[in-house]
């Protein structure tokens, strides 16, 4: 699966297994990073470009990052269908018979860390305190103890996945908010404890 898969998988897992996911709506701000060195050297070209009014490089991205915030489709190179690619990673890694999952992908204009905005509805009864519960036995930091690593730099050098907000939509569901560092580097982490979990390794 892709390393966004695994992200989104981490988080939701404990939640699905208690509770019962009838519909995951994600959105990832995703970082230069994502795109290796080359996008981390575009943004840095962008930015100072941009500053000293001086034409600017678009090869990795396709257009200006720089000051701005890019839609997946948008973007230059192979993964024009990342976003359904990952409903279905997702679907595949739980286990479900069908995907339960709607992702949207923004390339956002900083060098390191994830930012994910979701609504999650459940099958069955559930409440924040109850989420807060599951998610803090899957080892992710809540908003009480997270309150300080609410955007992708404050999380940028770790490995763990931060929560900072968990709240009622109003409507039934639930927002999550959370951030991530690199998801590359903390891939091999997720994906064995994701193992631990499902397989019970």
């Amino acid at each position: 699966p892709h390393p966004l898969s695994i992200l989104l998988a981490d988080l939701v897992r404990p939640l699905d297994r208690e509770l019962g996911l009838a519909e995951l709506i994600a959105v990832i701000l995703r970082p230069a990073s994502d795109f290796g060195q080359d996008g981390v050297e575009e943004l840095r070209q962008q930015t100072v470009g941009l500053l000293n009014f001086a034409q600017v490089p678009a090869e990795t991205f396709g257009r200006q990052l720089a000051f701005n915030i890019v839609p997946q489709r948008c973007l230059a190179g192979p993964e024009v269908r990342l976003e359904e690619r990952l409903g279905r990673d997702l679907a595949s890694v739980l286990g479900w018979e069908s995907s339960r999952a709607a992702v949207r992908l923004l390339a956002a204009p900083v060098f390191v860390g994830h930012s994910l905005q979701m609504r999650l509805r459940f099958e069955g009864p559930a409440s924040t305190g109850r989420i807060e519960e599951l998610l803090r036995e899957a080892s992710v930091a809540l908003p009480s103890d997270s309150a300080d690593r609410a955007t992708p730099m404050d999380v940028s050098e770790e490995r763990a996945t931060c929560c900072h907000e968990i709240a009622e939509d109003g409507l039934g569901g639930y927002w999550l908010m959370a951030v991530a560092g690199e998801t590359e580097r903390a891939g091999a982490d997720h994906a064995v404890r994701l193992a631990d979990a499902v397989l019970g390794l």
